[in-house]
């Protein structure tokens, strides 16, 4: 127990620093990456807890950035809480869905996530989310895009 209060209070400072530096959200949401890389879910989940919260205030809940950034958490919690990846990616999916900056690839890879993870029991909830990412790739990406052929497989 006292590992984890002063792993999160480690965290916290961290938080609090890139904060204070003025280095925001993507510096955040890259200590979170590279966290996750390290196989570290808990600190990166905090890290961009702390990414979203930053770029809320930054650019509103309605913005790309904010859909990138939930998309990721959700992928950072897929090991650990699949509920919690989901309701990532289906927050997500809603905020591209009002946003005006709206990245269709970036839309169709959370479609893609969501697919995926719904894929372990749900087949057919999967399939709608995977061909509606395959429909919006073939649209808005080249051919030979290895996005696309990720999507089929």
């Amino acid at each position: 127990m006292k590992r984890s209060y002063w792993h999160a209070a480690a965290l916290l400072c961290l938080l609090g620093s890139s904060v204070a530096n003025g280095q925001g959200w993507k510096s955040l949401l890259d200590r979170a990456n590279a966290a996750f890389s390290r196989s570290r879910s808990d600190s990166a989940i905090l890290l961009g807890r702390g990414a979203l919260d930053e770029a809320v205030k930054e650019s509103g809940w309605y913005d790309s950035s904010t859909a990138k950034i939930m998309t990721r958490i959700g992928v950072f919690y897929a090991g650990v809480r699949s509920d919690s990846a989901e309701a990532c990616y289906r927050r997500a999916l809603e905020i591209w869905e009002h946003a005006s900056n709206a990245n269709p690839a970036e839309y169709a890879k959370t479609l893609n996530n969501l697919g995926v993870l719904c894929g372990v029991n749900r087949f057919s909830e999967a399939e709608s989310y995977l061909l509606k990412a395959l429909e919006i790739k073939r649209k808005h990406l080249a051919a030979n895009d290895p996005s696309i052929a990720s999507t089929l497989t």
